[in-house]
């Protein structure tokens, strides 16, 4: 694995996908390494979850300030960085967040909280009290 130091990148063979520079290097523990790309709120969602797991990141706009303003924060995309050292516990806090695992805990905790408040109704019905 090489680091593209232009892009904060990773990658596997002889050019950075991204900019073409054959200038890789072997990355180092304190290298701000590219992590994902979204949006506003998104992006902020990864920052806590990372920040709550002891993960420092960086954040920077794509558009730059200036057109940001222009078209709206929403509409601007964010790319988050994490240390290389860190990158594989933020990569898996990140596919959790973004493939739906961190939603289904949560509905599985509502649900585990609805067939509750159901059981104790079933039993309040059984035993001739009113809700």
């Amino acid at each position: 694995m090489l680091y593209c130091e232009s892009c904060s990148y990773l990658y596997e063979g002889e050019a950075c996908p991204l900019c073409g520079s054959r200038k890789g290097r072997e990355p180092r523990g304190e290298d701000p390494c590219f992590l994902v790309e979204k949006g506003q709120i998104e992006s902020d969602m990864l920052v806590d979850i990372l920040k709550q797991n002891g993960i420092p990141s960086l954040v920077k706009g794509r558009s730059g300030a200036g057109l940001a303003m222009y078209t709206g924060l929403l509409l601007e995309n964010y790319r988050v960085y994490v240390p290389f050292a860190l990158i594989e516990e933020a990569r898996d806090l990140a596919d959790a967040m973004f493939n739906g695992e961190v939603i289904e805990e949560m509905d599985d905790l509502q649900d585990e909280t609805e067939t509750e408040e159901e059981s104790e109704e079933e039993s309040d019905e059984e035993s001739g009290v009113d809700p």
